[in-house]
């Protein structure tokens, strides 16, 4: 062995140090991503701390209105009511988490249903052309229009009329109004 074999052997780290070196910086991915966990949990708590404030004004508001609102969610489910629905449509139990239709009666709760239906096929052909524009415009091409947010008003058989307001997920918030 020369002296040189010798120097290169002494400067190229064992198989333990390169080993060391591995577990060291995997140590530190696992402490950053722990610090980003911990970070993200508290976020979490902030957030779920905001929800429920919003959730106990959205019920002291529903509570306190005249006006029949009924919060629908995409499943076609009663999530809340304002006391006006509750009076309005006579209801003495919670609906909390039954069909529209147990809330809503026929016809007027098909033609509620079917607005709705028909709002949601419409928002994701919306979706689907934005998603194609991207491609399209990737390729050259001009892209659909992207039509805006809408409030649906529903004429019901009785002679009033719902105002339907989609909400993120796929719920509406439902105003009742006339007879």
């Amino acid at each position: 062995m020369t002296s040189d074999d010798r120097t290169e052997a002494k400067t190229r780290p064992s198989k333990a140090d390169e080993a060391l070196d591995v577990l060291g910086e995997l140590r530190t991915r696992v402490e950053e991503a722990t610090v980003e966990i911990e970070r993200l949990a508290a976020e979490l708590v902030d957030r779920n701390q905001a929800l429920d404030e919003l959730e106990s004004i959205t019920d002291a508001l529903l509570g306190v209105i005249d006006t029949a609102v009924v919060v629908v969610g995409a499943d076609r489910r009663v999530r809340a009511l304002s006391r006006g629905a509750a009076q309005r449509l006579e209801l003495v139990d919670p609906p909390t988490g039954k069909p529209l239709s147990a809330v809503l009666p026929e016809p007027a709760s098909s033609v509620v249903v079917a607005r709705l239906d028909e709002v949601a096929a419409g928002e994701a052909a919306r979706a689907e052309a934005r998603a194609t524009g991207r491609r399209q415009r990737s390729r050259g091409r001009r892209p659909a229009p992207a039509a805006a947010a809408e409030v649906s008003e529903v004429e019901l058989p009785d002679g009033g009329s719902v105002s339907i307001q989609r909400v993120t997920g796929g719920g509406a918030v439902l105003v009742l109004r006339g007879p």
